[in-house]
């Protein structure tokens, strides 16, 4: 009896036991941008890749490039790397039926490992992603409309 009551213990705080807290379609969506990002196709020109954005989020970015030869963007502003993503994976996920938070860490060539937040709204047929956040940018949105905005 006290082994089974020893096993029932160390299974109910197993990790991997752990319910998901993640909104129905966000870990989709997250995983797709993943699969995307290391098959190397996460270009701010890409159609595809733009449909992984909120509409505020996708205006920023086509703003952004199209503004100046100097972008916001000099990176791959999920992975936030120069260089290609050899591996990316999530790290935690959770939310509710009309928000959700990812964390998710990246690896490049020649770079540390390097975490990122995305923000994730419900749209009408998927989730998508409205801000990117790191420990040295707050908001990416942030950063990128107030770069857009006209001088004067």
């Amino acid at each position: 009896m006290k082994w089974f009551l020893f096993l029932l213990c160390v299974a109910s705080a197993s990790p991997t036991l752990a319910a998901d807290t993640a909104p129905a379609g966000a870990r989709e969506t997250v995983n797709k941008l993943i699969a995307y990002e290391v098959g190397g196709e996460g270009s701010v020109r890409d159609e595809a890749f733009l449909g992984f954005f909120t509409p505020r989020f996708r205006a920023a970015i086509e703003a952004d490039a199209a503004g100046s030869d100097i972008e916001t963007i000099d990176s791959d502003f999920i992975c936030q790397c120069q260089t290609a993503v050899l591996k990316m994976h999530i790290l935690a996920l959770s939310g509710s039926q009309d928000a959700a938070v990812a964390r998710i860490e990246s690896w490049s060539k020649g770079a540390p490992p390097v975490k990122v937040t995305l923000r994730l709204e419900r749209g009408d047929d998927s989730w998508l992603i409205s801000d990117v956040q790191t420990a040295q940018s707050p908001s990416l949105l942030g950063r990128m409309e107030g770069s857009n905005r006209p001088f004067g």
